[in-house]
């Protein structure tokens, strides 16, 4: 089954107070928010054996400097799994498949801009389940 989710902010006002004047965070380096998201996950299943390989593509945000902008980045993730008979299950999964740790040595924190990208590279589990009574 493939699925695909698109998300595009189209306008962003904020007022903090009802006196307050209205703010158009959308086009300015203020605002940490992605403009843009595109999801997409591929799954499919034969016999015992599934899959999943999802992805996702990041719009740009500012930099720490807030003097320009990030260009956009994309997650990959993928997992395997076996079900070995009917109550267990088994699965290996690797998250961040391209190893890639985003960095932004502008604002002074020299990894990943905090809060927006995970700051590790990649990740690999094994995973066993068994469901009792099944």
């Amino acid at each position: 089954m493939l699925r695909i989710n698109y998300t595009k902010v189209l306008s962003h006002h904020y007022r903090q107070f009802a006196g307050d004047a209205d703010s158009d965070y959308l086009g300015t380096l203020d605002s940490t928010d992605w403009r843009s998201k595109l999801i997409g996950s591929l799954d499919w299943t034969r016999g015992d054996w599934n899959a999943t390989v999802h992805a996702t593509r990041y719009g740009s945000i500012p930099n720490g400097e807030q003097s320009g902008r990030l260009s956009p980045s994309t997650l990959t993730n993928v997992n395997i799994g076996y079900r070995i008979g009917k109550s267990a299950n088994v699965a290996l999964t690797v998250n961040n498949v391209a190893d890639k740790v985003y960095q932004d040595k502008t604002g002074g924190w020299p990894f990943y801009p905090v809060g927006s990208y995970s700051p590790h590279g990649r990740r690999v589990w094994l995973e066993f389940g068994y469901r009792f009574g099944a």
